[in-house]
């Protein structure tokens, strides 16, 4: 989707690329979807092009990434117990660590984008 000559990125949470809707409520425009009604409606950007650059910018996906990391270092640390035991858990463990480095790498392709 294209906005006064800047393209709206697909939504962060459902990627949704159709019908991203750009408005303005009060002093302030956001970008929405319609699909999973995420919005960046309390960064108060006042203008249209600010809430486009921000939509796009994905600031948020930097804490998702931290988050990532912290449970990334859990999964791979031996100590942390989980639902299984023995070589099952070392399985399902090592399965979500290499799960998480995906979507961190996923993550930060987009914001470099």
């Amino acid at each position: 989707m294209t906005d006064e000559h800047i393209t709206i990125r697909d939504c962060p949470c459902c990627g949704n690329r159709q019908n991203l809707v750009v408005q303005r409520s009060d002093a302030r425009w956001f970008v929405y979807c319609p699909e999973c009604h995420v919005s960046n409606y309390h960064a108060k950007c006042y203008s249209r092009l600010d809430a486009v650059k921000l939509w796009n910018k994905r600031a948020h996906w930097d804490a998702l990434k931290e988050e990532l990391k912290e449970w990334h270092k859990r999964l791979i640390n031996p100590n942390v117990k989980i639902v299984h035991s023995g070589e099952a858990a070392d399985t399902v463990r090592k399965n979500i660590a290499e799960q998480i480095l995906a979507l961190m790498a996923k993550i930060e392709g987009e914001n470099n984008e």
